[in-house]
Order: C-alpha cells, then structure tokens, then sequence
C-alpha cells in the first residue's frame, strides 16, 4: 500500500512538473521534501523560458499576498476608526479649544512672548489650527503664512495648495522661502511631500491667553496626580497648584 501510495504521489509530482511547477509548488500541494523530488524529477529540468514564467508566478503569489495582508491590515484600521469616530461624537468649542491648547503646547513657537505661531508639514494640523485661531476668536483674515519649499517642486502649485487648504487668499502668504535642496533626495518620507506650512498672529494678549491655559492644563494634571495619591486632601504642604495671576 505504502508502495502504490509512492507511486502515485510520484507520477503526480511528474504531472505537476509536466506544468512547469516548481519544486516548491509541488512540494506545498504533495508534502513531499524536495529531496525525493529531486531523485524523482531529475529528468525533468526546466527551460529558461519556464524558468522565467515561473518567477513571474511566484511575483504575482507575492504581490497576492501583501495585497492580501494590506487589506486585513486595512480592515482593522476601518474597525479602529469606526470605533473610535463613535467615541469621540462631534467635538464642541469647548473641545475644540483644550484640543488646541494641547497641540500647542507640544507643538506651538514659544520664542517670542507674543507671537501665536505654529509650524507643521501636515496640512490637516495646520488647517486645524486656522480652525483653532478662529474658535478664539482671530479672524482667517487675520494671519500671516510663510510657506518653505524645495527647490525641485512647482512652486506655483503648492502655494495654491496651501492657499486652498487653509482656506486663505495668497494675499496672506509671504513669499516663499525656496530651499536649494531638493524634496527628492529627502531620505525619509513623511507622506505629505508640501514643504513646511507657518501660520502666525502677533498678540500679545491672545499669547497670555494661551500660555495661562497651557498652564491650567500642567495644573490640571497635577491637581488629578495628587488627587489619585491624597484623595483626601489635594492641597498637599510645598505641592499646592499653581495660582492662576501671573
């Protein structure tokens, strides 16, 4: 039985290769080791040109595959979103306005005490941050923007770019500033390939307004620390938040 079952699996190993399989594909759909597969079809070479097809097929079986992947990759990416959409809702002023406090305070120019500025190559940060200025009440009207770009870039074009997605006329724009290097010879790649976006207001009294609400939040967090190790009593001697006057 074992003899006849050898056979068999062997004249089928001769079929397969009779259609230009690999040993690989013979060896996946057979469970045979490509040794045996080498005694029994070393008769049996393949051609340069059935070489070639069959690296083509073992291309087209891997590009299946991290299709095949991307798309599970890409459904849990959907869930995640669809869950998370549902958690969030839609965001108030109020959101929108400690959103941006935080963004901010990770991500906004502190150099000056007057200066409201922010500096990203994201285009949706930025946009967010027009958003932002006009929750506090700065009219689009209002800001400046200086745009950095490349040399090899069509300067045209991405300032229209940016023009339509802050939603700004180019009246606001300074002239751009061209780096003599080129975008192409950038080593990483951050997916958004526009130069680097500035958006500024100058005022010094919306400039107190954010760094005095950056502040609450640092008393915030230290408010919640302290509450979660002195329950009873958050106003602990030498640890007491910070008073809200400057």
């Amino acid at each position: 039985m074992e003899d006849m079952t050898r056979k068999e699996l062997k004249q089928k190993a001769i079929e397969m290769r009779m259609r230009q399989m690999s040993y690989a594909e013979i060896k996946e759909a057979l469970g045979v080791s490509k040794s045996t597969l080498r005694d029994w079809l070393r008769n049996l070479p393949l051609g340069e040109r059935n070489i070639e097809l069959i690296e083509k097929r073992k291309h087209r079986q891997i590009e299946r595959y991290r299709n095949s992947m991307k798309a599970k990759a890409q459904k849990k990416l959907d869930i995640a979103y669809a869950s998370v959409s549902e958690r969030i809702g839609s965001l108030s002023e109020r959101e929108i306005m400690i959103a941006g406090l935080f963004l901010y305070w990770g991500e906004g120019g502190k150099a000056t005490n007057s200066d409201v500025c922010l500096s990203n190559t994201n285009p949706h940060m930025m946009s967010f941050f027009v958003h932002w200025l006009r929750v506090l009440g700065v009219g689009k009207d209002m800001v400046k923007v200086a745009v950095i770009l490349y040399s090899d870039m069509d300067i045209e074009k991405e300032m229209l770019f940016w023009s339509s997605t802050l939603g700004l006329p180019l009246s606001q724009f300074y002239k751009p500033r061209i780096k003599k290097s080129k975008i192409s010879s950038i080593t990483y790649k951050n997916g958004f390939g526009h130069g680097t976006c500035l958006i500024r207001y100058g005022n010094k009294q919306l400039w107190d307004f954010i760094l005095m609400g950056i502040r609450r939040l640092e008393d915030m967090q230290i408010e919640a620390a302290f509450q979660m190790v002195y329950p009873k009593n958050v106003r602990v001697l030498g640890l007491e938040p910070r008073t809200k006057t400057v």
